[in-house]
């Protein structure tokens, strides 16, 4: 799912350039944008227009769902 991947990319909740995570997800850069700039009015993320960068806001982060390890027995 797109949007899961894109959480997963701001997980980290550094600054990402919205042209190379389009390409990193295979979605049309407008898509993107549009997300972006949803996401930012309602503030879960922080959008730079100018840049084209998004990150997560800190808040929002805690309520992403955790890597679990790929555990073997």
């Amino acid at each position: 799912m797109a949007c899961e991947q894109f959480f997963d990319e701001l997980r980290d909740g550094e600054w990402h350039d919205l042209k190379e995570l389009a390409e990193k997800l295979k979605l049309p850069i407008g898509k993107l944008i549009e997300c972006a700039k949803f996401l930012n009015s309602q503030c879960m993320v922080k959008y730079q227009e100018l840049t084209q960068r998004v990150r997560i806001e800190p808040e929002w982060k805690i309520i992403l769902p955790q890597e679990i390890p790929n555990q073997t027995h």
